[in-house]
């Protein structure tokens, strides 16, 4: 949700003309923080999930046992005892799924101080007094430009 209302601000909030710019802008820090988001909480899975099934069933399988459990899921959801190695798995997320709402937090603080913009017939709010519309004629010579490629 906060992305597209991201998306909806800065298109409303630059001239028309820079309106792709701003949108490639957008896309290249979403893409950034998403790269940066899985590189840590790949980290940390990678560094909680068998530490827990250490903790939790370290005294049921050895080391080799442990790695197969992490390796693959379909192990994971046939190794009994199911219930403490839920546990591993829940504890490890526990952490994520806590930043992620700590970070969320600050989507809503954001949206809350955003400008709201009334766009009526112009594209956005620093050209008001531009309406950009497109004529039929205008709108039958570009389709026939186009039709000769």
């Amino acid at each position: 949700i906060s992305i597209i209302s991201s998306y909806i601000g800065v298109q409303g909030s630059v001239p028309h003309q820079d309106m792709a710019i701003a949108t490639a802008v957008l896309n290249l820090i979403s893409s950034i923080g998403s790269s940066i988001t899985v590189a840590i909480s790949s980290a940390v899975w990678n560094k909680e999930v068998p530490a827990n099934l250490e903790r939790y069933v370290g005294d049921i399988y050895n080391a080799t046992g442990r790695a197969e459990i992490f390796g693959s899921i379909y192990i994971a959801r046939l190794a009994e005892p199911r219930p403490l190695i839920q546990q591993a798995y829940m504890e490890s997320t526990r952490g994520l799924f806590l930043a992620g709402l700590i970070v969320s937090f600050g989507s809503i603080i954001a949206g809350v101080f955003a400008r709201n913009f009334y766009l009526t017939s112009a594209h956005n709010a620093v050209e008001p007094h531009k309406i950009i519309s497109m004529s039929k004629k205008d709108d039958d010579e570009s389709h026939d430009h186009k039709a000769g490629w």
